[in-house]
Protein backbone atom coordinates (compact mmCIF):
# COMPACT_ATOMS: atom_id res chain seq x y z
CA UNK A 1 0.00 0.00 0.00
CA UNK A 2 2.47 2.64 -1.12
CA UNK A 3 1.67 6.05 0.37
CA UNK A 4 -1.05 4.57 2.58
CA UNK A 5 0.00 3.38 6.00
CA UNK A 6 -1.88 2.65 9.22
CA UNK A 7 0.63 4.92 10.95
CA UNK A 8 -0.75 7.82 8.89
CA UNK A 9 -3.99 7.31 10.82
CA UNK A 10 -2.54 6.35 14.19
CA UNK A 11 -0.64 9.63 14.45
CA UNK A 12 -4.04 11.28 15.09
CA UNK A 13 -4.72 9.19 18.22
CA UNK A 14 -5.80 11.59 20.96
CA UNK A 15 -5.94 14.54 18.55
CA UNK A 16 -9.35 14.23 16.85
CA UNK A 17 -11.04 16.64 19.26
CA UNK A 18 -8.42 19.33 18.74
CA UNK A 19 -9.61 20.53 15.34
CA UNK A 20 -11.96 19.89 12.47
CA UNK A 21 -8.92 19.57 10.22
CA UNK A 22 -7.46 16.75 12.34
CA UNK A 23 -10.75 14.89 12.21
CA UNK A 24 -11.07 15.31 8.45
CA UNK A 25 -7.50 14.30 7.64
CA UNK A 26 -7.72 11.28 9.94
CA UNK A 27 -10.99 10.07 8.39
CA UNK A 28 -9.61 10.53 4.88
CA UNK A 29 -6.38 8.68 5.70
CA UNK A 30 -8.34 5.85 7.30
CA UNK A 31 -10.55 5.61 4.22
CA UNK A 32 -7.52 5.56 1.90
CA UNK A 33 -5.92 2.68 3.81
CA UNK A 34 -9.18 0.73 4.02
CA UNK A 35 -9.92 1.29 0.31
CA UNK A 36 -6.49 -0.11 -0.58
CA UNK A 37 -7.12 -3.08 1.72
CA UNK A 38 -10.54 -3.63 0.18
CA UNK A 39 -8.98 -3.96 -3.26
CA UNK A 40 -6.41 -6.45 -2.00
CA UNK A 41 -9.09 -8.31 -0.03
CA UNK A 42 -11.32 -8.60 -3.12
CA UNK A 43 -8.39 -9.92 -5.17
CA UNK A 44 -7.54 -12.53 -2.54
CA UNK A 45 -11.19 -13.53 -2.00
CA UNK A 46 -11.86 -13.98 -5.70
CA UNK A 47 -8.76 -16.11 -6.19
CA UNK A 48 -9.59 -18.22 -3.14
CA UNK A 49 -13.14 -18.70 -4.45
CA UNK A 50 -11.76 -19.70 -7.84
CA UNK A 51 -10.10 -22.82 -6.42
CA UNK A 52 -10.59 -23.63 -2.74
CA UNK A 53 -7.78 -26.21 -2.94
CA UNK A 54 -5.10 -23.73 -4.05
CA UNK A 55 -3.00 -23.23 -0.92
CA UNK A 56 -1.30 -20.13 -2.33
CA UNK A 57 -4.67 -18.40 -2.76
CA UNK A 58 -5.89 -19.55 0.65
CA UNK A 59 -2.69 -18.26 2.23
CA UNK A 60 -3.13 -14.93 0.46
CA UNK A 61 -6.70 -14.77 1.75
CA UNK A 62 -5.62 -15.53 5.32
CA UNK A 63 -2.87 -12.89 5.21
CA UNK A 64 -5.22 -10.13 4.07
CA UNK A 65 -7.78 -11.10 6.70
CA UNK A 66 -5.02 -10.76 9.30
CA UNK A 67 -3.80 -7.45 7.93
CA UNK A 68 -7.31 -6.07 7.76
CA UNK A 69 -7.98 -7.17 11.33
CA UNK A 70 -4.81 -5.48 12.56
CA UNK A 71 -5.73 -2.26 10.75
CA UNK A 72 -9.26 -2.29 12.13
CA UNK A 73 -7.76 -2.73 15.60
CA UNK A 74 -5.34 0.14 15.01
CA UNK A 75 -8.17 2.36 13.78
CA UNK A 76 -10.59 1.50 16.62
CA UNK A 77 -9.64 4.69 18.43
CA UNK A 78 -11.38 6.79 15.76
CA UNK A 79 -14.93 5.85 16.72
CA UNK A 80 -14.12 5.98 20.44
CA UNK A 81 -12.73 9.50 20.09
CA UNK A 82 -15.62 10.67 17.89
CA UNK A 83 -18.08 9.35 20.47
CA UNK A 84 -16.17 11.18 23.20
CA UNK A 85 -16.59 14.51 21.40
CA UNK A 86 -19.34 16.79 22.61
CA UNK A 87 -22.12 16.65 19.97
CA UNK A 88 -22.17 20.47 19.81
CA UNK A 89 -18.43 20.56 19.15
CA UNK A 90 -18.80 17.87 16.49
CA UNK A 91 -21.58 19.87 14.80
CA UNK A 92 -19.36 22.98 14.84
CA UNK A 93 -16.53 20.94 13.27
CA UNK A 94 -18.85 19.90 10.43
CA UNK A 95 -20.03 23.49 9.97
CA UNK A 96 -16.44 24.80 10.04
CA UNK A 97 -14.86 22.22 7.72
CA UNK A 98 -16.74 21.69 4.41
CA UNK A 99 -14.90 18.40 3.81
CA UNK A 100 -16.59 16.88 6.88
CA UNK A 101 -19.97 17.22 5.15
CA UNK A 102 -19.03 14.04 3.26
CA UNK A 103 -18.77 12.27 6.65
CA UNK A 104 -21.95 13.73 8.17
CA UNK A 105 -23.92 10.49 7.89
CA UNK A 106 -21.03 8.45 9.32
CA UNK A 107 -20.62 10.89 12.22
CA UNK A 108 -24.39 10.81 12.88
CA UNK A 109 -24.38 7.00 12.89
CA UNK A 110 -21.44 6.89 15.29
CA UNK A 111 -23.33 9.33 17.49
CA UNK A 112 -26.39 7.06 17.51
CA UNK A 113 -24.17 4.17 18.67
CA UNK A 114 -22.68 6.33 21.42
CA UNK A 115 -23.87 4.11 24.27
CA UNK A 116 -22.59 0.98 22.53
CA UNK A 117 -19.09 2.13 21.61
CA UNK A 118 -16.47 1.13 24.14
CA UNK A 119 -13.08 2.61 24.93
CA UNK A 120 -10.48 2.45 22.19
CA UNK A 121 -8.67 -0.32 24.08
CA UNK A 122 -11.78 -2.52 24.21
CA UNK A 123 -12.63 -1.72 20.57
CA UNK A 124 -9.07 -2.71 19.57
CA UNK A 125 -9.45 -6.08 21.30
CA UNK A 126 -12.81 -6.66 19.60
CA UNK A 127 -11.36 -5.77 16.20
CA UNK A 128 -8.36 -8.03 16.79
CA UNK A 129 -10.73 -10.91 17.57
CA UNK A 130 -12.08 -10.81 14.03
CA UNK A 131 -8.98 -12.57 12.66
CA UNK A 132 -9.15 -15.75 14.75
CA UNK A 133 -12.95 -15.84 14.56
CA UNK A 134 -12.87 -15.59 10.77
CA UNK A 135 -10.81 -18.79 10.60
CA UNK A 136 -13.98 -20.81 11.27
CA UNK A 137 -15.64 -19.31 8.21
CA UNK A 138 -12.54 -19.78 6.07
CA UNK A 139 -12.32 -23.44 7.14
CA UNK A 140 -15.99 -23.98 6.34
CA UNK A 141 -15.56 -22.32 2.95
CA UNK A 142 -12.53 -24.47 2.18
CA UNK A 143 -14.41 -27.66 2.98
CA UNK A 144 -17.75 -26.64 1.52
CA UNK A 145 -16.53 -25.05 -1.69
CA UNK A 146 -13.86 -27.56 -2.58
CA UNK A 147 -14.65 -29.98 -5.37
CA UNK A 148 -13.90 -33.19 -3.54
CA UNK A 149 -13.50 -36.25 -5.72
CA UNK A 150 -14.93 -39.43 -4.35
CA UNK A 151 -14.51 -42.91 -5.71
CA UNK A 152 -16.63 -44.68 -8.28
CA UNK A 153 -18.86 -47.69 -8.09
CA UNK A 154 -20.69 -49.93 -10.53
CA UNK A 155 -24.44 -49.61 -10.66
CA UNK A 156 -26.88 -52.46 -11.30
CA UNK A 157 -26.32 -52.09 -15.04
CA UNK A 158 -22.56 -52.45 -14.68
CA UNK A 159 -21.86 -48.78 -15.51
CA UNK A 160 -19.19 -47.02 -13.55
CA UNK A 161 -20.67 -44.05 -11.63
CA UNK A 162 -18.80 -41.28 -9.81
CA UNK A 163 -19.98 -40.64 -6.27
Amino acid sequence: MPGRSPTDVERFRGLLGESAENLLVCLRKRDEVMAALDGIWAYAQLHAAEDATNTHCLSMQARIVGLRSRCEGAFAFVESEVVALDPTMLASFVAEEPGLEFYRHYLDMVGHRREHVRSSEVEEVLAAASEPLSSFRMTWDALHLTDLRFGTFRDESGREVQL
